[in-house]
């Protein structure tokens, strides 16, 4: 298990950034047990570290500055398509990647300053975000994290995939798969904050489009069999028949927002 959140060797090189982004992917997962459930947390090998901000370019240019005199260096990944994505990169610690809004129609809008990649879920991940507090070598630092039922929002909204996706694809859908298994099936009361976060969330299609994409990746298909996978070396604890169960659980939950949203109109 892991005693101390993977978050907490960056926090004194982008202290100054925090308080105006918010902490996403599977760094912000693990700070669900640390601050919420008060549990330490089995290690999500991730490749990097990934930030929320409202804009990119140069109104963040700043920023750009500052982690360049912090010793990062201008660096890109690849994701699952094979096209480069932005980044920074400083060989202790890995890279840290940041997501915007989409903005107009300029060519590279989101390069003109502080790095970063346009993407069309962050700006549902950074409403309303609620900040926890970190400890790490002596000092206290306030991270920002999205509210839980977006963040499973966003993960179960990256299922989609086409009826005869590449392995490449497959993969990240898994990925996504294995951040919302890892929230949920084992922890009641962050299922429960998740639905009740769900339930104020508009529009009500994406909790449609989030259902269906949950009935089309569920047990005996490949996206499931992967994060399933992935999962149990995580818990060994758990056996695959009980994420069966909270699956076939979990899916009318969903059907009950939707029509408690349904009868508030």
């Amino acid at each position: 298990m892991r005693l101390v959140a993977s978050i907490a060797p960056w926090l004194p090189w982008i202290k100054g950034i925090l308080p105006y982004s918010v902490l996403l992917g599977g760094k912000a997962s693990e700070l669900y047990y640390f601050s919420i459930l008060e549990k330490s947390t089995p290690p999500l090998l991730l490749k990097r570290t990934l930030f929320g901000m409202p804009q990119g370019g140069k109104a963040v240019k700043a920023f750009h500055e500052h982690l360049l005199h912090q010793g990062f260096r201008k660096s890109a990944l690849t994701d699952p398509s094979g096209e480069p994505r932005p980044a920074y990169y400083r060989e202790d610690l890995g890279y840290l990647e940041f997501h915007c809004p989409p903005k107009g129609t300029r060519k590279n809008p989101h390069q003109e300053g502080l790095l970063s990649v346009p993407d069309p879920w962050v700006e549902l991940l950074l409403e309303d975000p609620h900040q926890v507090e970190l400890k790490y070598m002596g000092n206290r630092y306030g991270v920002r994290i999205p509210q839980t039922g977006r963040l499973v929002l966003v993960n179960g909204l990256q299922l989609r995939t086409k009826k005869k996706a590449a392995p490449e694809e497959a993969y990240r859908a898994s990925q996504a798969l294995v951040q919302l298994l890892y929230l949920l099936v084992l922890h009641e009361e962050l299922e429960e904050e998740a639905l009740n976060d769900l339930a104020e969330v508009k529009p009500t299609s994406l909790l449609r489009e989030f259902q269906q994409n949950l009935r089309d990746h569920g047990p005996g298909t490949a996206v499931w069999e992967g994060a399933q996978k992935f999962y149990l070396e995580l818990f060994p604890e758990v056996k695959a028949v009980q994420l069966n169960s909270w699956y076939w659980k979990f899916i009318p939950k969903i059907t009950k927002v939707m029509e408690q949203r349904r009868l508030e109109k």
